[in-house]
């Protein structure tokens, strides 16, 4: 009895390594942990922008458009990849989240244009680290609660931050910006 309860422990233990949290991905099972390779059988190359040639991809619905680095097809299912020419401070132990919503806006495009269903996307950033997330529920409401955030402030000037116009006048989109009249 003694030995069926220790292996029965034993068993526990070795489940609860397996299954415990990555503490380089906060515990969520769609990113691939830093400098790992993301395992993705990656197919057939459909789609490449690696030289600026690409095909500009519409979502008409969403009110998109944009053009991924790469979409590839394994399957029946998509892959699509954004490659980043910036390096990821090592202290960062996620992307950006503005570049998270680039993948979400390009795994749309795909997924509208190819009319076939993406499984996930890749940020690709020139240190080498890699973040894969799957094309879910929570991913794509994510995208849609941005979109939204996005043209509230678009029709309305008001940002849910405050800008100094100083800062404003230092922005790289200053001068095609129309919201510059509302920095403080």
């Amino acid at each position: 009895m003694l030995n069926v309860l220790v292996g029965f422990l034993v068993v526990i233990l070795l489940l609860a390594m397996v299954i415990r949290r990555n503490p380089k991905t906060n515990g969520d099972p769609t990113q691939v942990p830093q400098g790992k390779s993301p395992h993705v059988r990656m197919g057939e190359l459909i789609y490449s922008d690696e030289k600026g040639e690409g095909k500009t991809l519409w979502d008409y619905q969403w009110g998109l458009k944009g053009k991924p680095d790469e979409v590839w097809k394994n399957g029946d299912k998509l892959h699509v990849v954004e490659v980043k020419a910036t390096h990821l401070p090592e202290y960062r132990t996620n992307p950006y989240e503005s570049h998270k919503m680039q993948l979400a806006v390009y795994m749309r495009l795909a997924q509208v244009h190819f009319k076939l269903p993406v499984e996930s996307g890749e940020i690709r950033y020139a240190s080498g680290q890699r973040f894969k997330y799957k094309w879910d529920y929570s991913l794509r409401n994510q995208l849609w609660r941005t979109i939204e955030r996005i043209r509230k402030v678009d029709a309305t000037g008001n940002t849910f931050v405050k800008v100094k116009k100083t800062q404003c006048q230092r922005c790289r989109y200053y001068s095609v910006c129309d919201k510059k009249r509302f920095a403080r």
